[in-house]
Protein backbone atom coordinates (compact mmCIF):
# COMPACT_ATOMS: atom_id res chain seq x y z
CA UNK A 1 0.00 0.00 0.00
CA UNK A 2 1.26 3.33 -1.34
CA UNK A 3 0.03 6.74 0.69
CA UNK A 4 -0.41 9.88 -1.27
CA UNK A 5 -1.20 13.15 0.73
CA UNK A 6 -2.56 15.62 -0.63
CA UNK A 7 -1.74 19.49 0.72
CA UNK A 8 -1.62 22.79 0.30
CA UNK A 9 1.76 24.54 -1.15
CA UNK A 10 1.41 26.92 2.39
CA UNK A 11 1.07 23.25 4.76
CA UNK A 12 5.29 22.67 3.61
CA UNK A 13 6.17 25.52 5.63
CA UNK A 14 4.43 24.26 8.63
CA UNK A 15 6.38 23.21 12.19
CA UNK A 16 2.85 21.46 12.32
CA UNK A 17 3.03 19.42 8.94
CA UNK A 18 2.02 16.04 9.64
CA UNK A 19 3.35 15.28 6.13
CA UNK A 20 6.65 15.23 6.77
CA UNK A 21 6.60 12.59 9.42
CA UNK A 22 4.51 10.30 7.62
CA UNK A 23 7.05 10.62 4.90
CA UNK A 24 9.93 10.46 7.03
CA UNK A 25 8.45 7.00 9.12
CA UNK A 26 7.10 5.28 6.02
CA UNK A 27 9.91 6.24 3.30
CA UNK A 28 9.33 5.35 -0.23
CA UNK A 29 5.43 4.25 0.72
CA UNK A 30 4.33 7.25 1.40
CA UNK A 31 4.59 11.19 -0.56
CA UNK A 32 2.99 14.51 -0.62
CA UNK A 33 2.20 15.70 -3.55
CA UNK A 34 0.61 19.63 -3.59
CA UNK A 35 -3.02 19.64 -4.90
CA UNK A 36 -4.10 22.36 -7.28
CA UNK A 37 -7.49 22.34 -8.44
CA UNK A 38 -7.21 22.97 -11.34
CA UNK A 39 -4.40 21.16 -12.19
CA UNK A 40 -4.17 17.87 -10.24
CA UNK A 41 -1.33 15.49 -10.42
CA UNK A 42 -0.94 12.61 -12.96
CA UNK A 43 -0.21 10.40 -10.61
CA UNK A 44 -3.77 10.86 -8.53
CA UNK A 45 -5.50 10.43 -11.68
CA UNK A 46 -3.87 7.45 -12.59
CA UNK A 47 -4.38 5.60 -9.28
CA UNK A 48 -8.15 7.00 -9.27
CA UNK A 49 -8.25 5.68 -13.29
CA UNK A 50 -7.24 1.99 -11.84
CA UNK A 51 -9.35 2.75 -8.66
CA UNK A 52 -7.03 2.23 -6.42
CA UNK A 53 -7.95 4.95 -4.39
CA UNK A 54 -9.22 5.38 -0.88
CA UNK A 55 -9.89 8.60 0.53
CA UNK A 56 -9.63 9.49 3.79
CA UNK A 57 -10.36 12.96 5.89
CA UNK A 58 -11.17 13.80 9.24
CA UNK A 59 -14.11 14.17 10.76
CA UNK A 60 -16.17 14.24 13.98
CA UNK A 61 -18.87 11.37 13.36
CA UNK A 62 -17.67 8.37 15.26
CA UNK A 63 -17.34 5.32 12.40
CA UNK A 64 -18.73 2.29 13.68
CA UNK A 65 -17.65 -0.03 10.78
CA UNK A 66 -14.87 -2.13 12.74
CA UNK A 67 -16.98 -2.80 15.50
CA UNK A 68 -17.71 -5.97 16.77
Amino acid sequence: MNIILLTHQRELSKKTNTGVLVTDVLEESAKVIIWERTNPSPDILTAIEKGKVALLYPTDVKCTCFSK
